[in-house]
């Protein structure tokens, strides 16, 4: 029998990050239901580290556990959305190799796909540190209830209202990203045509923001995960340089979303677009002048009316 969810890991030469997500996962097996209903497939991107014998210590007390090892490094993009290739759950959750699951994550995904069977789900988050510990920001979607959004009209015009920095968790994030199984297969393709091996092109989000026609999407309230803030392993390690390297990526992935879908958005969506574009390019540029980061300031202007 097929497992009802798929905990879908890309990861590459992190295994001390890899072992506390793992953990946070598995200790939740203690729930006989749970364990019976989900697996956690991790796709290695042919990590130097341990990743193959620390995996190999959790697959010994869970069965439920499937390792995949690359013969050789992708880009990290492909790897995420790949990872789900060897899933065989009806439902796959994209999840970083670095993210946190709280207790009762699980059970909670396996109850809502029960009982609304949804075509995708967006869970909520929680920012943490760098090393898991402090919470720095609750309710990253900043969401008092569940919402279920029957058409993409219906999505664009919810997301008009969570527009400037919360739409980017709506829209790029990987660890709150659950789509189906016929979702994924019915829409890889299409997908993979956007694929860019010199760039990170947030394939798994294409999945449901890329897909033209109508669909059940269930958006989580709750916060499922911490997710670590300042712990990429991608892009330029200077703060300017990597902005300058992101924010076109972001607005490639925004000007797809578009593209796919003009009958669904609105102008104004466009214009707020537009807009947000034009905040980036202006932390960007009093970062280069001043050596000043606003990114602070625009979370505080925009997320006030949000919450």
């Amino acid at each position: 029998m097929k497992p009802l969810l798929s905990i879908c890991i890309p990861t590459y030469n992190r295994s001390s990050l890899l072992k506390e997500c793992l953990a946070s996962l598995t200790q939740q097996f203690a729930d006989k239901k749970v364990y019976r209903k989900t697996e956690i497939v991790i796709s290695d991107n042919n990590s130097p580290d341990d990743t193959q014998k620390l995996t190999q210590s959790f697959q010994k007390k869970y069965k439920n556990i499937v390792y995949h090892e690359r013969s050789k490094t992708v880009q990290a993009d492909y790897n995420i959305i790949h990872a789900a290739s060897f899933a065989t759950g009806l439902y796959r959750w994209f999840f970083s190799d670095d993210d946190l699951h709280y207790p009762d994550s699980l059970s909670t995904i396996v109850k809502i796909i029960e009982n609304h069977h949804p075509d995708a789900i967006i869970c909520n988050l929680d920012l943490c540190s760098k090393d898991g510990r402090k919470i720095i920001d609750r309710n990253l979607l900043r969401l008092k209830e569940d919402i279920i959004i029957k058409t993409k009209k219906e999505l664009f015009s919810f997301l008009e209202s969570k527009f400037f920095i919360p739409l980017d968790w709506y829209c790029t994030c990987i660890s709150n990203t659950i789509v189906s199984e016929k979702i994924y297969q019915d829409n890889l393709k299409q997908v993979m045509k956007l694929y860019n091996p010199h760039s990170n092109n947030f394939l798994h989000s294409g999945l449901i923001y890329y897909k033209p026609d109508d669909y059940q999407l269930y958006i989580i309230s709750q916060s499922l995960a911490r997710f670590r803030t300042d712990n990429r392993s991608f892009g330029p390690t200077d703060k300017f340089e990597f902005l300058r390297f992101w924010h076109p990526t972001l607005n490639k992935h925004y000007e797809n979303i578009v593209k796919v879908n003009k009958k669904n958005i609105s102008f104004k969506f466009i214009c707020l677009l537009e807009l947000k574009k034009l905040t980036r390019n202006l932390r960007l540029l009093l970062l280069r002048l001043l050596n000043m980061d606003i990114a602070t300031i625009l979370m505080k202007l925009f997320y006030k009316n949000q919450q």
